[in-house]
């Protein structure tokens, strides 16, 4: 399936992916450059990497990262793994409420109904997918206080034209929270700025006709144009 995954298109690099599925009964797909993912609302590429905002399901958002530096041997391609619904962040799922724990581990314990087949074993993936999944650049809850919840994550984009003083920020937003989010990905600093209440946004991009700007789109049909000083 390729549900929860990044996939390369019209290329002829293999990408070894381990086989995981219900029954481990299929081939392996050979394009997957990323998996373990939830709902990926935004790729951006920069600079060599691939940014993936993930929207997650009770608790955690996440940015995810894929280096196209480890894929500089042609020969030796991996796809990486995200961990969902595992992990959500870097910890695992059924950890952030105990309720939780009862809704998602099933009766031998584990958590999915995934199988992970190395060819000669077949066995339940939980381990496999914990050992081998990469943590996320950022994740944050959605509980902050009474007063913030946020909910998901709107990616998001770079500055690649203007005067340079927002070089290395990913902006990106939440489509609860009226917040936008500038994230340096090489310090990983994080800055909040407050945005006027328009509505639920949707989308974040920077602007293709003003220097220093983004466009936020909304659920109800609104753009906000923002110049950054």
């Amino acid at each position: 399936s390729y549900k929860g995954k990044v996939v390369l298109l019209s290329s002829n690099y293999i990408i070894e992916s381990p086989l995981i599925n219900e029954h481990g009964l299929y081939k392996s797909l050979e394009n997957i450059i990323a998996y373990g993912l939830r709902n990926p609302w935004q790729l951006s590429e920069y600079e060599n990497r691939l940014f993936i905002t993930d929207v997650g399901s009770q608790f955690i958002e996440e940015i995810n990262v894929v280096n196209y530096e480890e894929y500089e041997n042609k020969e030796n391609l991996k796809s990486v793994s995200f961990g969902w619904p595992l992990l959500m962040g870097d910890k695992l799922s059924y950890t952030f409420r105990e309720r939780n724990k009862d809704a998602l581990t099933r009766l031998d314990g584990k958590i999915t109904d995934l199988y992970y087949s190395n060819g000669k074993i077949l066995q339940k993936a939980d381990d496999y997918l914990i050992q081998n999944s990469k943590a996320p650049l950022l994740s944050y809850d959605h509980f902050v206080n009474e007063d913030t919840i946020r909910a998901a994550i709107i990616g998001g984009d770079f500055i690649r034209q203007g005067s340079g003083n927002y070089k290395d920020l990913y902006f990106f937003t939440d489509y609860v929270e009226n917040e936008l989010y500038g994230f340096n990905v090489n310090t990983e600093n994080l800055f909040i700025f407050p945005l006027p209440n328009i509505g639920n946004a949707t989308s974040l991009k920077a602007s293709p006709f003003s220097e220093d700007t983004l466009i936020i789109a909304y659920s109800n049909g609104s753009l906000l144009s923002i110049e950054l000083p």
